[in-house]
């Protein structure tokens, strides 16, 4: 182990960063002193910052509960690197992303609390903070007591992918439902609709488990209904209807379950909003009917999307024009990122039956 600089430099990308991954869990693991392992990396760091960021990464999360130690001498070189250039600015998050969530907060308030301001003064990079923080949030409840930190950041911040994903792994019970509810309406755009309907989503399920479900249920689930509809009637935007169209299974499934029929109200309302009907009482038919058949996802997909085909006038040929990416999307995802998927909004749903947040 004490030989671990030299034979490290004779190393490929690759081997390296799995010797050093290697090395730190030994080490860790028969309470090996870690101080060959970090001279290298830190030399590493000098003439291959790439490879070394990348495999700091690998490093914190086989170090495990012993993280702190191994990370107590860099810290600063990583801050250093991150505040001089910003060639390797998402790895160096990746980093610190492993290493917060391995280590806990105690241990590393002096590092923590410089990254806090660092992010304050960095709002531009507001969307690799919310992942980080949601990674962590997953791994560590008591990152929860950091919401409103980053609810301000939010506000100040740009709609992103990992925005949603940071509003996904928080409880409601931490953030302003009103704020949520306008950055999904805003994030409903085609770069970054996955998300923005998977923290949808959550939201509406949170909300079904609460005992404060009728209260708030009136106000947040028009919002969402309305949105995505918006989004789904717009001929300009082809991206997400799979998701959509589950997203609005579930709305009215939830609302049978519920018995709150409302939904079939608010779901025709949106339709009357966003377009003039083509033939009186087709929009009152297409919401029946959908709430008839929402038992069934795949009917209810395929009926939305016949609906969708008329309404922008096109032929059931140009049904992979308009629906394309979701066809790719189904073929490219592999059963276990399916799974992992369902298990993070598992995860994310963390409710209280009290403190819920009012909507004004």
């Amino acid at each position: 182990m004490g030989n671990v600089g030299t034979y490290a430099r004779s190393l490929t990308d690759e081997a390296l960063i799995k010797i050093m991954k290697l090395c730190t869990f030994i080490a860790c693991k028969l309470n090996m002193p870690l101080d060959p392992i970090i001279s290298a990396i830190l030399y590493t760091l000098q003439h291959r910052p790439e490879t070394a960021i990348r495999a700091m990464s690998e490093m914190a999360i086989a170090a495990s509960e012993k993280c702190c130690l191994l990370f107590e001498s860099l810290w600063e070189p990583l801050f250093e690197l991150l505040n001089v250039t910003d060639e390797f600015t998402e790895l160096i998050f990746l980093a610190l992303t492993s290493a917060i969530a391995n280590c806990r907060i105690d241990d590393i308030t002096e590092p923590f609390n410089y990254f806090l301001e660092f992010i304050k003064d960095n709002t531009e990079l507001s969307s690799l903070t919310f992942e980080l923080f949601a990674v962590c949030r997953l791994n560590r409840p008591e990152f929860e007591d950091y919401a409103p930190i980053l609810e301000s950041l939010v506000k100040k911040s740009e709609i992103s992918a990992g925005m949603f994903k940071f509003l996904t792994s928080f409880s409601i019970t931490s953030l302003n439902v009103n704020l949520i509810l306008s950055s999904i309406v805003a994030g409903t755009t085609p770069d970054i609709h996955k998300e923005a309907l998977n923290c949808a989503r959550n939201l509406l399920l949170s909300l079904a488990e609460n005992a404060l479900l009728t209260k708030l249920i009136s106000k947040v689930r028009p919002v969402l209904i309305n949105s995505v509809v918006q989004s789904l009637m717009d001929a300009r935007h082809q991206l997400g209807f799979s998701r959509q169209a589950s997203f609005l299974n579930e709305a009215f499934r939830l609302g049978e379950l519920q018995e709150d029929q409302n939904y079939i109200k608010e779901f025709y309302a949106s339709l009357i909003a966003c377009s003039p009907e083509p033939e009186q009482g087709l929009f009152q038919h297409v919401a029946a009917h959908l709430d008839h058949i929402k038992e069934n996802k795949v009917d209810f997909k395929e009926s939305l999307r016949d609906f969708l085909l008329i309404m922008r006038k096109a032929t059931p040929y140009q049904i992979g024009t308009f629906f394309g990416d979701d066809q790719q999307e189904e073929e490219t995802a592999t059963f276990g990122e399916l799974l992992e998927e369902e298990e993070q909004v598992r995860k994310s749903i963390v409710m209280s039956t009290n403190a819920l947040p009012q909507i004004q």
